[in-house]
């Protein structure tokens, strides 16, 4: 009776296994962008020791940042949703491959700078969808040098539209300022799909161009179900293997079967 419950246990866990699987689902492409990011005309946005200084930082202050610049590669898996169901994060992998802020001379707050990829430290991006489904990268780093430590980071809100060439309504790109006053801590920001009236004249505050765009075939990992599914038809191959048939042995009083 024991030989049939190995076998019938691993039908069953089968038929479980292959109830589970959606091999379509599984389906994913690893997409590689790369973008280069132009950032001009930044604004005060708020600062965290704001009421509790007479003179901290405000939005009276001259701007300490004149312009980023940036590229970098963003490598992630494609459809996000399906990603998603089997890794916590459809993000891949991101590389930085030029980085350049100029700051202004700001007295009491600022000296003039460049700070370059050389300086970026700690990079890091998420790719996730948003309520209306669209895929929203969120990417941030910090520049470190000349005793400063700037933190920044972008959200940017639309892959789609960001592939053709516009950061979308809703994006944003921060720097939080290392400043050189004690207890000051402001923000600036650039906000996308925006013109700014400066001196007159409009100027753009952001420009995107995106530089290459690649996609293949990029399957993930096997969920659970799948495991079980393998599992399953080796233990199958297993219990087969077992059921050999046994060797003729002599009869105790020496008589053949």
């Amino acid at each position: 009776m024991n030989r049939f419950i190995l076998p019938a246990f691993l039908a069953v866990t089968t038929l479980f296994a292959l109830a589970a699987l959606r091999p379509a689902e599984a389906a994913t492409f690893r997409v590689s962008e790369t973008y280069r990011f132009e950032l001009f005309n930044f604004s005060f946005d708020e600062n965290f020791w704001a009421g509790s200084f007479p003179d901290l930082t405000d939005a009276a202050t001259p701007v300490p940042i004149e312009r980023v610049t940036m590229s970098f590669r963003a490598d992630y898996l494609s459809p996000v949703a399906t990603a998603l169901k089997f890794r916590p994060n459809a993000a891949v992998e991101i590389a930085f491959l030029d980085f350049e802020m100029v700051t202004r001379d700001v007295p009491g707050l600022s000296v003039a700078q460049t700070l370059g990829l050389a300086d970026l430290t700690s990079p890091q991006f998420v790719v996730r969808p948003d309520r209306d489904g669209k895929t929203v990268l969120v990417l941030g780093g910090t520049l470190t040098g000349g005793g400063v430590s700037h933190r920044f980071g972008a959200r940017l809100p639309d892959l789609e539209l960001l592939a053709r060439g516009s950061e979308g309504l809703g994006a944003t790109f921060s720097v939080f300022f290392d400043s050189l006053k004690s207890f000051d801590a402001p923000d600036y920001i650039v906000r996308g799909n925006r013109v700014d009236l400066v001196g007159g004249v409009q100027q753009e505050t952001w420009q995107t161009t995106l530089l290459s765009q690649s996609a293949v075939p990029a399957p993930v990992p096997l969920p659970a179900a799948g495991l079980m599914l393998a599992g399953a038809l080796a233990g199958l191959g297993a219990a087969a293997a077992r059921r050999t048939r046994a060797p003729l042995t002599a009869c105790p009083t020496g008589e053949d079967r």
